[in-house]
């Protein structure tokens, strides 16, 4: 019995003193969000054998590959958000993932009910709005470019642009895309998006 009243006591310490008043005011260790750094001049080129491709990205920007069986993402990260995650690991900050926007190239498995590319600028629900369609080809496969947007009346509104497109034997959908929350894409991740899609080309046997 006297443990359980130690206990109890313990129980009720530990609640007084997260709700203290004083504790509250005590400043908390956080990390601030830092303006994006301004991609240099200079670029680098990266190239990804599996799938044959190779394209040109700042040479101030850092990748991170992930894989899931099938389907690859390569995340093109900016300097600042570097240094954002770096913080928040540090500091143990949990939500950081969501203060950062990378620009990012995912390859996926072609949909099967996905007929032809133009199918993609398409809304197929009422909280969506596409904007900016665009035909064109990349590395000489037919391509679009789109914007898509989350309606207004959402609480967050979230702008994505993308740029997809087939690999050449059609069996896989690339897709590269950037966008975060707001109603606008941020200029400095537009660009490094338009240098990817502009240096985009398969390689090896695609050729």
């Amino acid at each position: 019995m006297k443990y359980q009243k130690f206990f109890l006591f313990l129980s009720c310490l530990t609640m007084a003193i997260a709700n203290s008043p004083i504790l509250a005011q005590m400043p908390r260790e956080n990390c601030p969000d830092i303006p994006q750094v301004t991609p240099t001049q200079e670029s680098r080129e990266i190239a990804n054998e599996e799938f044959g491709f190779k394209l040109n990205i700042p040479a101030n920007y850092r990748t991170e590959k992930r894989q899931d069986g099938n389907e690859l993402l390569i995340l093109l990260r900016n300097p600042a958000d570097i240094e954002l995650l770096e913080c928040c690991r540090i500091n143990r900050e949990i939500g950081c993932g969501h203060r950062i926007s990378d620009v990012v190239i995912q390859v996926k498995p072609r949909p099967g009910n996905l007929q032809n590319i133009w199918d993609l600028a398409v809304s197929h629900d009422n909280y969506t709005q596409i904007l900016n369609t665009e035909e064109t080809k990349i590395s000489r496969q037919d391509a679009v470019i789109y914007t898509s947007r989350s309606q207004p009346n959402d609480v967050y509104v979230t702008t994505f642009r993308y740029a997809s497109f087939f690999t050449p034997n059609n069996t896989h959908l690339i897709t590269i895309f950037t966008g975060d929350y707001g109603r606008e894409i941020d200029p400095i991740d537009e660009r490094v998006f338009n240098q990817v899609i502009n240096s985009f080309e398969f390689i090896g046997t695609w050729r």
